[in-house]
């Protein structure tokens, strides 16, 4: 357990990520946060990125879309 404890990053090595084509998703939350050499990523959907808006489609469209959001934070983290 202590080992498990001593590897998780540290508060200080945060870092915000914004998507590269809106700067603050819905509710003014980045689209992800670094901690060390972990990314966590906030709430992605099929959205206009825009506008934030709904973009409803077929759940392949839909997940297709929010996967390819998912790749645009990742590439712009750096991972």
């Amino acid at each position: 357990m202590k080992e498990a404890i001593e590897n998780q990053p540290r508060h200080d090595d945060r870092q915000i990520i914004h998507h590269p084509e809106y700067a603050a998703g819905p509710g003014k939350l980045p689209s992800a946060m670094r901690c060390g050499s972990w990314i966590y990523i906030s709430g992605q959907g099929p959205l206009d990125m825009k506008s934030c808006e709904y973009l409803p489609g077929s759940i392949e469209e839909e997940t297709r879309m929010t996967l390819r959001h998912i790749a645009t934070i990742l590439e712009t983290a750096g991972s």
